[in-house]
């Protein structure tokens, strides 16, 4: 519990208050790798994800996220309506870096709009 990662609320919105284009996790795998699987559990349920991948990280700024939006290729298609588990397939090609993308939140309960990660847990050949 101490280690999830988790999105801000958004009022009014599911997709991040229509302030942005979505928000995710980057995983840095350190090498190309060729990746089997990628499961995502998340602490509730709904909203959409999908997995990207890329072979440069372009760093932590508003810059690089838009250019990690721009050109890191989406594995398969959106999943909508979110269990608490999804398994999403790896890409064909070995890859270095990974993007949980988060396009559209689950209503929290309390008037706003979040989500939550607790694990993500990547298989490679």
């Amino acid at each position: 519990p101490s280690t999830v990662w988790k999105t801000d609320g958004y009022k009014n919105h599911p997709n991040f208050g229509n302030i942005k284009p979505g928000l995710g996790v980057l995983i840095d795998l350190k090498s190309a790798k060729q990746v089997v699987s990628v499961q995502v559990d998340f602490n509730t349920g709904g909203g959409t994800a999908e997995l990207r991948a890329g072979s440069t990280d372009p760093g932590n700024s508003s810059a690089g996220d838009t250019q990690i939006v721009n050109t890191y290729t989406p594995v398969g298609g959106p999943k909508d309506d979110l269990g608490t588990r999804v398994v999403f397939p790896g890409p064909d090609q070995p890859t270095r870096y990974l993007l949980v993308w988060i396009t559209k939140l689950p209503p929290d309960g309390n008037s706003r709009y979040r989500i939550s990660i607790g694990e993500i847990t990547v298989s490679v050949q």
